[in-house]
Parts: C-alpha cells; sequence; structure tokens
C-alpha cells in the first residue's frame, strides 16, 4: 500500500467517524434546535444520513462483509432511537425512522458494491 493510498483510506474513515458524530449529535439535540435547519422530509434526512454513512463505513471497512457494515450502520441508527426515546429533549423513538436508517445504510453499503464490480 503506498503511503498515498494509505492517507486516502484514514482520511475516509476519519470522516466516516465524523459524519457518525454529526448525525448523533443532529439527533440527540433539542428537536426544536434542528426542525429549524430542516428542508427535506424527515424520512428522507434518515434514509441519506444513513446511505451516506452506509458508503463512508463499507468503504473504509471494504476488506470486511458488506453486510455486516450495513448491520452495524443500521444498528447504530437503532441506538440512538432508542436514546431518543429515552432523553428529555422534545425527540422520541420511531419505528419508521428506524425502517428508513436501516434501508439508507443497506442501500448506501450496496451502491458502493456495486460501483465498485
Amino acid at each position: 500500500m503506498t503511503s498515498a493510498t494509505f492517507f486516502v483510506k484514514n482520511a475516509i474513515g476519519g470522516l466516516a467517524f465524523l459524519a457518525a458524530a454529526i448525525v448523533a449529535v443532529t439527533s440527540l439535540a433539542p428537536a426544536s434546535d434542528v426542525s429549524s435547519i430542516a428542508v427535506l422530509n424527515d424520512k428522507a434526512r434518515h434514509f441519506i444520513a444513513y446511505a451516506v454513512l452506509g458508503v463512508l463505513f463499507a468503504e473504509t471497512f471494504r476488506a470486511r462483509s458488506w453486510a455486516l457494515v450495513a448491520v452495524w450502520v443500521a444498528a447504530y441508527g437503532g441506538a440512538i432511537e432508542l436514546l431518543q426515546g429515552l432523553m428529555p429533549v422534545g425527540r422520541e423513538a420511531s419505528w419508521l425512522d428506524q425502517l428508513a436508517n436501516t434501508v439508507g445504510a443497506f442501500s448506501g453499503v450496496l451502491a458502493l458494491r456495486f460501483a465498485r464490480r
């Protein structure tokens, strides 16, 4: 592996974890803080966020199982949904949000997988 390849791989990994942190912060912030800047439908935002996470983490861990990466990204979304239900920030856990998270995660991973063929 060349040093340039190593740098790009580590940069994508760093970006993946940064994106995951941004998703967590915006998902766990009080609802009024986030809804004022939202321009897309709630389910579309969930789908897009987790599709991006799916792509970034699939690229970061591409030597591993694609399905496992998608499951972990979807599980991350599930954990955030559970935390939303437990935290008093004007948010609630939603099965439909988790469905959008899961479909987004698998779509992102599959898109990258098919792009790599």
